[in-house]
């Protein structure tokens, strides 16, 4: 039985997202010929940074997604969260790879992102309480 089946499922879906945003850094690499760095190539860096953003921000999401689950709240509230967390992480990575300027997925990314951090956050603290 998985004890988490909710966040299973938005942890795997996440998990294909990061790993298509890692083969395309890879393939803008072999294409351009540049092993190590960015080669001061724009596309390489942002296509870099996209990868590099959901990997440096998943993780902690998901880690308290799970906890949040492992309390057993009613099943909609895990969704609602894993949810808005996996909406986020796509339009930032589309919008960040559209544009290395403000756009409106890479806001909307950032601040569901940060508040599916942030309240879960919270919730795990209160539980002290």
């Amino acid at each position: 039985m998985n004890p988490a089946p909710i966040t299973t499922l938005y942890a795997s879906i996440l998990a294909l997202v990061c790993i298509s945003l890692g083969l395309r850094v890879a393939k803008m690499r072999n294409d351009k010929q540049i092993g190590i760095g960015d080669g001061d190539d724009r596309s390489l860096r942002r296509a870099i940074r996209v990868h590099g953003n959901m990997v440096e921000n998943m993780p902690l999401a998901l880690f308290l997604l799970l906890l949040f689950e492992i309390r057993d709240p009613a099943g909609w509230q895990v969704h609602a969260f894993g949810g808005l967390l996996t909406l986020g992480r796509l339009a930032h990575a589309v919008g960040l790879s559209k544009t290395g300027g403000a756009s409106v997925g890479r806001l909307f990314g950032m601040v569901s992102t940060w508040t599916v951090i942030g309240l879960l956050a919270v919730l795990g603290i209160l539980t002290w309480f």
